[in-house]
């Protein structure tokens, strides 16, 4: 379910004479409404993702947008299934909790609003409850192509999980560090765990010494002990929840992102954290802004933790998000919620056991039809 600011500012790029808006970025797939004869998806799920066993990211939908000259007339959603590698048509039982799904949340968005049932899709198109097109008030304000207009202030507030007034506990006693262009690293914090090739939370604390125009970039940088690989993991500040455009000078931000590795080698691991500016004419686009002063660092990256990946012992799924990612003796780990975690993704059994299992399960099949062939002929 979209927030109330999002529907809010759904609704106010509709009123500037936008004829439809497909979301997306949380892989969920949300409800549809329709604003002024106007069609608003708020999330169309995901198409190819590489989270697909998480939840309900699995179920998703197509959606066939229809238009005359008039306007908007009709849609058509087509359910999906997400597997490794592949997305499909949803087929059977898929199909019903796909519906449901987008039913119950289209339902929560907008009171009456009917999608109807046409082999496997549903479909909406207008009748008299629903206005037609073209009998619709033309919006107040229209946009003309290549032209730009202000963000309303509302939509320039800091976010409250974003940008804070003190810093987090985990904050504390964390050695500062200070790039070159002055942005300052006052603490950080990750998951402790995750399971190879799911993702972790990391958060790291800045001070920001006011805007920085351009695109800039937060790097995440995980070097493993033992063999010395490492991966990196780019990511816009806060996934995109506070433009550094919009720094002012001392402000406490939080940039708080999903890490995504690509199946890394189980193992132990240093994070480093570094800043970067998007520089493509130069040929290296990430390349970390210099470090002036950190107790600890690897060349332009400020050492912010560690985290084990492992297949031993933890639910597999999203560091951080489907499970709190804190190891048992950890200082604020909770069995409760560990043992919920376990309960629900379940203890995977890595691919090796069942190489080794199944010729042994083959083996006592074929010791106990011996020995049944042999007491037959006994007796």
């Amino acid at each position: 379910m979209p927030p109330p600011r999002r529907v809010e500012l759904a609704h106010w790029i509709i009123d500037q004479g936008v004829d439809a808006i497909l979301g997306h970025s949380s892989h969920h797939i949300h409800g549809v409404e329709i604003y002024r004869g106007h069609p608003v998806i708020y999330d169309m799920g995901s198409f190819l993702f590489d989270r697909v066993a998480q939840h309900r990211m699995r179920y998703s939908a197509a959606f066939v947008l229809e238009f005359t000259r008039k306007g908007f007339t009709a849609l058509r959603i087509h359910p999906v299934r997400l597997l490794t590698n592949r997305t499909v048509l949803a087929r059977q039982s898929d199909v019903k909790i796909i519906h449901d799904l987008i039913r119950r949340l289209t339902g929560e968005l907008q009171e009456g609003l009917s999608l109807q049932e046409e082999g496997d899709a549903l479909q909406l198109r207008f009748n008299r409850q629903t206005p037609d097109p073209a009998d619709i008030t033309p919006p107040a304000h229209v946009v003309v192509a290549g032209a730009t207009s202000p963000v309303p202030d509302r939509y320039r507030n800091r976010p409250t999980n974003v940008v804070v007034d003190t810093p987090p506990e985990w904050a504390n006693g964390f050695p500062p560090a200070r790039f070159a262009n002055q942005v300052r690293v006052l603490g950080a914090t990750s998951s402790e765990a995750v399971w190879p090739g799911s993702a972790f939370v990391a958060q790291v604390l800045l001070e920001t010494p006011g805007r920085l125009q351009g695109a800039w970039v937060g790097i995440i940088r995980a070097v493993n002990r033992d063999t010395g690989k490492e991966f990196l993991y780019v990511h816009p500040f806060a996934d995109a929840g506070w433009d550094s455009n919009l720094w002012k000078s001392g402000q406490l931000f939080i940039d708080r992102t999903l890490v995504r590795p690509n199946e890394p080698e189980p193992g132990q691991y240093d994070l480093y954290y570094g800043i970067s500016a998007f520089q493509p004419e130069s040929g290296r686009p990430y390349s970390p802004v210099p470090l002036i002063e950190a107790a600890s660092r690897k060349d332009n990256f400020v050492h912010i933790g560690e985290i084990l990946i492992t297949t031993d012992g933890i639910p597999r799924g999203p560091s951080g998000v489907s499970w709190p990612g804190l190891l048992p003796g950890s200082k604020q780990f909770n069995q409760e919620e560990f043992d919920r975690a376990m309960a629900s993704e379940g203890l995977q059994i890595p691919t090796f056991v069942w190489f080794l299992a199944i010729p042994l399960i083959g083996l006592i099949a074929g010791v106990l039809f011996l020995v049944r062939r042999k007491r037959k002929r006994n007796s």
